[in-house]
């Protein structure tokens, strides 16, 4: 989305007109204020701020209103440093990031946009991480909790698995099938963990992918039960 796109007429420095009174007729005029910046992008001068501002609460207003609030993921901006600066003021998303990456994302090849991102995140997701494996480990003994794969099936089948670990890469597990009554039968699943995830978010669960260095338990998951 271009300044022009967001803001329409309302762009001060492409709309505001130049009074000149010059000292004689054959003195030269000089040109509009903003008249070097290419159409569409912000514009230099004592009106580029202001127009920055504007521009970038659209698409703070565009970004929560049809991503975050759907996907309720941390948004991470990639922009030079004053732009970042300038967005981080005026953004009221609560899931922004607290780190951006400082670099115009027109000059950083994709592979390298998702290192820094990941570099942005790491510490909330490593942080949050932590208190997931406690509230597990708390929760096992009181039968709030599980990493065997059939118990695991057979509380999704209820609805009663809040929020569940999967292990990142792990190797296929035998699969399983769980019916209406509860009972367990074989089934034939390409990736039975990727199945199980999937119906936890169907139930509003949440599911985190966590790496096997960090991974609570050694049958590469673990659920967090709602009762």
């Amino acid at each position: 989305m271009t300044v022009t796109e967001a803001l329409g007429d309302a762009v001060t420095v492409q709309r505001k007109e130049q009074t000149y009174h010059g000292k004689s007729p054959g003195e030269p005029r000089p040109a509009p204020r903003g008249a070097d910046v290419p159409p569409g992008h912000p514009a230099k001068g004592d009106d580029a701020k202001l127009d920055a501002e504007r521009f970038f609460r659209a698409i703070d207003h565009a970004v929560l209103q049809h991503v975050s609030r759907t996907s309720q993921l941390p948004l991470i901006v990639a922009a030079l440093p004053e732009d970042w600066a300038l967005f981080r003021a005026i953004s009221h998303n609560p899931h922004l990031a607290p780190r951006a990456i400082e670099r115009s994302p027109a000059a950083i090849a994709e592979k390298d946009l998702r290192e820094e991102a990941w570099k942005c995140i790491e510490p909330q997701y490593i942080a949050r991480l932590e208190r997931l494996i406690e509230n597990f480990e708390a929760a096992r003994p009181q039968h709030m909790a599980s990493d065997d794969l059939v118990e695991v099936r057979r509380a999704v089948a209820e609805g009663r698995v809040g929020t569940l670990l999967v292990q990142a890469e792990i190797a296929t597990a035998p699969a399983m099938n769980v019916g209406s009554t509860g009972k367990v039968t074989a089934a034939t699943v390409d990736d039975p963990l990727d199945e199980l995830a999937k119906l936890v978010l169907r139930q509003k669960g949440e599911v985190i992918v966590v790496p096997k260095e960090r991974m609570p338990t050694t049958t590469g998951l673990a659920a967090i039960y709602r009762f």
